[in-house]
């Protein structure tokens, strides 16, 4: 497995069934919600970052975590050692991804 370095924690992804339940709760932290036209809730907060965490409908529970590489090349290394792509990422401000 390919090691790199990570900067942070990009985002938290999340399942919930109640998406206005969960836009409460997060708003209650803080966050600032918006749904996407892919019909899941982003919470933003006053970082600048596009959003935090993400909730899509369904059971609930933990989806996912995504983590920021230190750099692209870092996540070309990454794609290379586990034998995928780099795609972009279709969520609020972009980027790419390694999945």
């Amino acid at each position: 497995m390919a090691q790199i370095s990570i900067d942070d924690i990009a985002h938290v992804r999340f399942a919930a069934p109640d998406l206005a339940a969960m836009q409460a709760f997060l708003e209650d932290f803080g966050l600032d919600c918006a749904t996407g036209a892919d019909g899941r809730l982003y919470g933003r907060g006053l970082d600048g970052r596009p959003f935090l965490h993400v909730t899509e409908r369904g059971d609930a529970g933990f989806v996912a975590l995504g983590l920021r590489a230190a750099s692209i090349d870092d996540l070309h290394r990454l794609a290379a050692g586990e034998g995928v792509g780099v795609t972009d990422l279709a969520m609020p401000g972009g980027g790419s991804v390694v999945r």
